[in-house]
């Protein structure tokens, strides 16, 4: 006869497998809801550029000419002077454009058009086919969401007036 007991608990072993298995669904669930986040993120994004699009149009409207490229939050986001927008955030590219398509620091009559965009998390965004792909004089970069222009591949979502 044998002295042993019945136990009633798990071995170590099944302990680690279980363990084991949570941390692999664990795994696959948050690898799977990666997708789902960045293209809410682009698609805050993309809304927020949209806002500031028409914030500058009604700035056009009030002022017949664009911000610069060095005052647009102070210019449609301004707390002294006429708020457009409430705020801008630093994602935005902005660039203010004269009638030759170079950039216009200030603002100022000379400020006929501008390039904005921001860069989006992926590169598979739909809205990516419809967007600018323009080239400047000032910096001959095709695309340029950022400031050395070396994003590649295109996930510059990017508009003109």
């Amino acid at each position: 006869m044998s002295n042993k007991k019945n136990k009633k608990g798990f071995t170590l072993i099944e302990l680690l497998v279980v363990i084991a298995i949570i941390g692999f669904l664990t795994t696959i669930t948050l690898v799977a809801m990666n997708g789902p986040r960045a293209k809410s993120r682009d698609t805050a994004k993309i809304r927020t550029l949209q806002e500031i699009r028409s914030a500058l149009q009604i700035y056009h409207s009030n002022f017949g000419y664009y911000p610069g490229s060095s005052d647009l939050s102070s210019s449609i986001a301004s707390t002294t002077g006429t708020k457009f927008i409430s705020s801008v955030s630093s994602n935005i590219i902005y660039k203010g454009l004269d009638s030759s398509n170079t950039e216009c620091v200030t603002a100022g009559t000379s400020c006929v058009s501008y390039h904005i965009g921001i860069v989006l998390e992926r590169n598979d965004n739909k809205v990516l086919l419809g967007d600018k792909d323009v080239n400047y004089v000032f910096d001959g970069a095709k695309d340029d969401c950022n400031a050395t222009g070396d994003l590649s591949p295109d996930k510059c979502y990017d508009m003109t007036p």
